[in-house]
């Protein structure tokens, strides 16, 4: 039994010492101080996966028009994903007053996903941007949103993740603030 144990302790040991290297690894990016760059303006697609989400998808809306980025290099993209609330009229009033808004339904896609991948997924293969951002339907985004995330883009990096201040407390507030 002793050997076993042994045996079970080392690759316990070892498994564990293995994972926290992939994780120190995998993070090591964050501490990263990158110099973002102000002069390159790529063509942005916002993706927005939305279902049952008439009480925030105007906010969100909103938002993303007031953006300090140019007009012509912002496409938004907002994927009706079966709603069965107000989503996709809400959606279509500013699809009606603002061209650089689209409105897509998953009802009739093709997709292998399901649910919000499916939505993502859809939403990606009809954007045009040379950059590709997405956010939740319930999201708010400041004026700087999409011009802070872009000037991070430069040879050699292909993504850039950005912080997340969720409102709330509690175990849900906490995991929302994980994912």
């Amino acid at each position: 039994m002793d050997v076993l144990e042994t045996v079970l302790t080392f690759i316990l040991i070892g498994g564990g010492f293995i994972y926290l290297s992939a994780c120190l690894i995998a993070f090591s990016g964050h501490l990263k101080n990158l110099e973002g760059s102000e002069d390159y303006i790529p063509s942005v697609s916002v993706i927005i996966a939305a279902r049952n989400e008439e009480k925030n998808i105007a906010g969100l809306l909103d938002d993303l028009l007031i953006q300090d980025y140019p007009s012509e290099k912002l496409q938004i993209v907002v994927v009706d994903d079966c709603s069965d609330d107000n989503t996709r009229s809400i959606v279509a009033d500013y699809v009606a007053r603002d061209g650089r808004i689209r409105l897509l339904e998953t009802r009739f896609s093709k997709s292998q996903y399901s649910y919000k991948k499916r939505a993502v997924h859809d939403g990606i293969h009809s954007s045009s941007g040379e950059i590709i951002m997405t956010t939740d339907a319930d999201c708010r985004v400041s004026p700087g949103w999409v011009r802070g995330i872009v000037k991070f883009f430069k040879p050699g990096v292909d993504l850039v993740a950005g912080h997340v201040i969720v409102e709330g407390g509690g175990l849900i507030g906490w995991l929302e603030a994980l994912e």
